[in-house]
């Protein structure tokens, strides 16, 4: 929490040790010490007590600001946890439906069964943003990435199956599987902030990408899945929340 005495040393009182310094050389150069010291004293001590209140009841609405940031912060991060089980449970069905055989994803009847398997509720959406609006920067861009991932990878496959024209194939498929275990890592990479309130650190490890896969050994698709991931998700600043914001995919 901003501490009140903290921001009056850092600001304000750096504005006003600077403002007595700035009067004091003003009265020395202009001033007849014998017959102006009342009339400049005077002037200075009123300036100074004005610039003092001011400082004080900024800092204070600065230090108010930030209490309720704070308490907003802690309301949302106690629902975060279940927020990120839930899209734990998203992400893995995203995973299973892209892997689901190629006349499964040709069908656009099964377009309404996909959609609601893979749907985040608003109750949800309104935790993330919350968290996000009142999080530091770095945690905020991992949470952004649990909205912006999830937009992008809910529309690609969705749009698979709704679009005639693009048929499925195992290239899809395995792409788009392995969207779901990068949004699986990202989601995963955030429980620690939710239950301890730790910040995230700066990058995930590679295991985190492959693990969702672990139970689906033997998969015809799995080997393909790997080499995808680590051909995207090689580099450590790819595995960042900067480096995934602006990275495609």
């Amino acid at each position: 929490m901003l501490s009140w005495f903290r921001f009056l040393r850092n600001f304000p009182f750096g504005i006003f040790l600077g403002f007595i310094a700035a009067m004091g050389l003003f009265w020395f150069l202009e001033a007849d010490l014998n017959d102006d010291l009342t009339r400049y004293g005077t002037y200075i001590l009123t300036a100074l007590a004005s610039l003092l209140a001011s400082a004080a009841a900024f800092a204070t609405a600065v230090w108010n600001t930030e209490r309720q940031r704070e308490a907003r912060l802690r309301a949302a991060r106690a629902a975060l946890p279940m927020a990120l089980t839930h899209l734990i449970s998203v992400a893995r069905s995203g995973i299973d439906y892209s892997l689901k055989s190629n006349i499964f994803l040709d069908d656009s009847d099964n377009l309404e069964e996909v959609s609601n398997a893979i749907e985040i509720p608003p109750s949800i959406l309104e935790i993330l943003r919350s968290c996000i609006e009142n999080s530091d920067e770095e945690t905020g861009l991992w949470l952004s990435l649990t909205i912006s991932r999830y937009q992008v990878y809910r529309s690609r496959l969705l749009g698979l199956i709704e679009d005639t024209n693009m048929p499925s194939s195992d290239f899809y498929r395995s792409s788009y599987a392995a969207n779901w275990s990068l949004y699986h890592a990202i989601v995963e990479h955030l429980f620690r902030y939710a239950r301890e309130g730790i910040r995230p650190e700066a990058s995930f490890e590679t295991q985190r990408l492959h693990s969702p896969m672990f139970d689906r050994a033997g998969h015809p698709l799995e080997a393909d899945i790997h080499r995808i991931l680590e051909e995207r998700y090689a580099d450590s600043y790819s595995r960042t929340a900067e480096g995934l914001t602006f990275k495609g995919n």
